[in-house]
């Protein structure tokens, strides 16, 4: 009898262990499972992109761009933000006359830019730290059926910017600090900040 109470409270044991170790495990697999990866940066974004306005002229090219800001949508992949339709509105208005600047925009049309990016895990683990690599946005500009502008715009990052899993919000920085046209520099463009704020739809 008391081999068998001994075997009993034997077996418990094993299974008692085994449970511990098993809780231990998952618990270590859950850990493992909580920090995400730079792929959860990916997908499609819908938001606004915010202006800084030098000038007058170039402030009237959009509506209230500091405060109400510019719809946009991108898309990010593994190293790049893209954009089908990027707001090239300020820019043109800085280098044509204002009762220009529709006809222009209209026959511009849509403008894709993308921009190359790293991304690395935050210290607390929750979300990425965004180094953006901006090239130059080119732009051809017809200003009549035998005039042609051809436009470079040199862009830089700012500050670095941030993903967070848990709101799946982008926020990001860059400046266009100089502009060509037909390979001469712009004179009297000052640079123009552009910030986003994007929610993976």
């Amino acid at each position: 009898m008391k081999k068998e109470s001994n075997l009993k409270l034997f077996t418990v044991s094993l299974v008692m262990l085994g449970c511990s170790i098993g809780f231990a495990s998952c618990s270590k697999d859950d850990d493992k499972t909580k920090e995400p990866t730079s792929d959860a940066v990916y997908g499609e974004y819908a938001g606004k992109m915010y202006v800084t306005a030098i000038s007058p002229q170039m402030a009237a090219a959009a509506d209230d761009p500091q405060t109400s800001g510019l719809d946009i949508n991108a898309t990010v992949k593994s190293d790049t933000v893209f954009f089908e339709d990027f707001p090239v509105q300020m820019i043109v208005a800085s280098m044509v006359p204002a009762e220009m600047l529709d006809a222009i925009m209209g026959a511009i049309g849509k403008v894709q830019y993308k921009i190359g990016y790293k991304a690395a895990l935050n210290e607390t683990k929750d979300g990425f730290v965004l180094e953006a690599d901006p090239k130059p946005l080119e732009l051809t500009i017809p200003l009549s059926a035998t005039e042609i502008q051809f436009v470079k715009v040199t862009v830089s990052a700012t500050d670095k910017g941030d993903y967070s899993v848990g709101n799946k919000n982008l926020k990001f920085s860059i400046k266009a600090n100089s502009v060509t046209v037909n390979e001469t520099p712009l004179p009297g463009f000052s640079e123009l900040p552009f910030s986003f704020d994007l929610n993976k739809k």
